[in-house]
């Protein structure tokens, strides 16, 4: 006869008795023919998992489920090795936990959407129309050793618009208060950071305020600087330097983009904001309920 080891005895306890009580895993289908399983009802026996896993995929293979979304969350994290075993694949992860994917359909492509493609930046454009001076940072980290002048911005925050990351990273960076203007343009490019695209948004914004205050951990130098110095100063980026002048064209401020926030609708469920040149909001956006707040 065989001796078992504790461990070994109290592992196939628990698999007779899983076995005998055990339920796929809790999940909600979605209209792309998946399987999305609820987080917060996996159990956090690495033996139950395993077991109710495997019994959750082969029920919907049979269901002819295509693809299963399974995020795991921190305190389950020790289930992370459990499901590759079982066939799934990283898909992203968050501080807060690990997205999984598994595609059933063997005789299909893979359809489940990739992660987020793009990083979004912005740059604010601000302009003293009183004394004709632009607002100008250089930071402390560069890419050479000199100093140069560029916008301020940076990079947007989750759930933030546009005119909100580049209001902020503004304020954060310089001191400077304002107000959204207009969208200018946006730059985009290829094997950016971590191998994804980037898109920098160019923002105009009204000065609220004129004093600067600049960030001390990441700003070397801020000012205002007169228009006709700031384009022939060869201490500015030339890529940068297309952008202030894309700022100062007054053809370009009559193509600019505005921002039309529309209320909630099926099947997003959220706030849409549109940025699209200046037109007849009313006739645009006919049927359409808008939202007139300035979050």
């Amino acid at each position: 006869m065989q001796v078992l080891g504790l461990r070994q005895c109290i592992q196939r306890s628990a698999r007779r008795f899983f076995s005998a009580v055990r339920t796929p895993l809790e999940a909600t289908p979605n209209i792309f023919r998946s399987q999305v399983v609820n987080e917060h009802a996996i159990p956090e026996s690495t033996v139950e998992f395993a077991d109710r896993l495997k019994l959750s995929v082969d029920e919907w293979k049979r269901q002819g489920i295509k693809g299963i979304w399974l995020k795991l969350l921190k305190s389950r994290a020790h289930l992370l090795g459990t499901a590759l075993d079982h066939g799934f694949e990283m898909h992203h992860a968050q501080p807060e936990y690990v997205m999984l994917t598994s595609w059933l359909a063997e005789n299909e492509k893979n359809r489940l959407p990739s992660y987020a493609t793009a990083s979004v930046g912005v740059g604010g454009f601000v302009l003293r129309e009183d004394t004709d001076q632009i607002l100008v940072i250089a930071e402390k980290v560069s890419f050479d050793s000199s100093l140069r002048w560029k916008m301020p911005g940076g990079q947007q925050d989750v759930g933030e618009t546009l005119p909100a990351a580049a209001i902020r990273e503004v304020w954060e960076e310089t001191g400077i208060k304002t107000a959204f203007q207009s969208i200018i343009g946006f730059r985009h490019v290829h094997n950016f950071r971590h191998g994804m695209d980037d898109f920098y948004f160019l923002v105009r914004l009204t000065p609220l305020t004129f004093d600067i205050n600049p960030c001390p951990n990441e700003i070397a130098a801020a000012q205002w600087i007169d228009r006709k110095d700031l384009l022939a100063d060869n201490l500015v980026y030339p890529l940068q330097q297309a952008f202030f002048r894309m700022g100062l064209d007054r053809t370009c401020q009559e193509r600019e983009w505005k921002q039309t926030k529309i209320r909630q609708l099926p099947p997003f469920g959220r706030q849409q904001n549109i940025y699209h040149p200046a037109g007849n909001d009313i006739d645009l956006f006919r049927g359409l309920e808008l939202d007139s707040s300035r979050k």
